[in-house]
């Protein structure tokens, strides 16, 4: 292939610079602000900004827990290993799908615990009618000190659950949470909001076919096994959640936790191999002298993924990812140069 047809296809206008930068805006402030919820029912928990005192609430150590000012509760941990929470029942929820769990906090000296769960919490444990956990709910809170903040998350009821177990907690370590206005209602999903997950899906497919059209446009003429390993790479990040836990749990359990925040299992494997064999295989195939396009443009391809994942069911656009996929494309680069020079020898 000539110079000049491979600037044609691999260069980008400033239409698609332009474009993508406002979809990334958009995308963000989708992630950041928009609520595809809302609330459709009244509050499930009793006395849930404590103007009565612990009415309602369940406290295990009473010595750990006190008011502190009016309308808030401070949990107080002063020894490893102790498990400080105040919680109550809920057992009436019948027609609920959806449930918010929402609640102002501010944190005093949270250390690290070996574990990532160990920390400050709001958290709704799902129980069966045995008092079996199905399923445990967490808004995690931040380690070490932090302002008042407002944190809220919203849990898919799961089949089976007979009562809900909602409080604040800290697990493990020492230090001080307190919270207030700790909130538990029912909430719908907007009717909207599968129209927006929908054109966010379109729109990042659009963009990933653009950004990677010239490539795919020759290898399916030339090189038709980077192709497919290209195509394995969009298909991997476009796959719904479900099927890929599906696929998961098909093969070997590969679990190994570097840090609170980074665990190395399936998921992040196949991120990392994924990119690198592609990193690998257009470099290889392009050769170095176009290096710097190509590069940009696999950076581009990790953004551009893992915004998709925002607008498909079960994924998320996580920074961890983003991490291991330009790992993966540094690794593969850098191999594929070692075979060229290899080769050129």
């Amino acid at each position: 292939m000539d110079i000049e047809y491979k600037n044609r296809f691999i260069g980008k206008s400033y239409l698609f610079f332009v474009t993508l930068l406002l979809f990334v805006v958009l995308t963000v402030v989708y992630i950041n602000y928009y609520k595809p919820y809302e609330v459709v029912g009244d509050e499930m928990l009793i006395n849930p900004t404590f103007e009565n005192g612990f009415d309602g609430w369940g406290i295990p150590d009473a010595n750990s827990v006190e008011k502190d000012f009016p309308g808030v509760v401070a949990l107080y941990a002063m020894e490893r290993g102790k498990h400080i929470y105040i919680y109550q029942m809920v057992t009436e929820f019948s027609g609920v799908k959806f449930l918010r769990l929402s609640g102002k906090a501010e944190t005093e000296a949270i250390t690290k615990g070996p574990e990532g769960w160990e920390r400050g919490r709001l958290v709704a444990v799902f129980n069966d009618e045995n008092g079996n956990k199905i399923a445990t709910n967490v808004v995690a809170l931040p380690w070490g000190d932090s302002d008042w903040k407002y944190y809220e998350r919203v849990f898919e009821l799961k089949p089976g659950t007979k009562t809900i177990r909602v409080g604040a907690s800290i697990a493990q370590v020492t230090g001080v949470i307190r919270v207030q206005d700790i909130s538990l209602k029912p909430v719908i999903i907007k009717a909207e909001a599968a129209y927006f997950k929908m054109a966010g899906l379109i729109i990042w497919v659009i963009m990933i076919v653009w950004l990677m059209w010239g490539y795919l446009k020759y290898l399916a003429q030339q090189h038709v096994a980077t192709l497919l390993f290209v195509g394995l790479l969009i298909v991997g990040m476009a796959m719904p959640g479900g099927i890929r836990d599906w696929l998961a749990s098909q093969l070997p359990d590969v679990s190994y936790k570097l840090s609170h925040s980074f665990i190395i299992n399936i998921d992040v494997v196949s991120h990392f191999l994924l990119f690198l064999g592609v990193a690998f295989l257009l470099v290889k195939t392009f050769t170095e002298k176009y290096l710097w396009v190509i590069v940009i443009d696999l950076i581009l391809l990790g953004i551009a993924t893992e915004l998709l994942q925002v607008f498909i069911d079960g994924r998320y656009a996580e920074f961890v990812d983003l991490v291991v996929n330009y790992s993966g494309i540094a690794i593969g680069v850098g191999l594929a140069l070692l075979w060229s020079k290899k080769v050129s020898q």
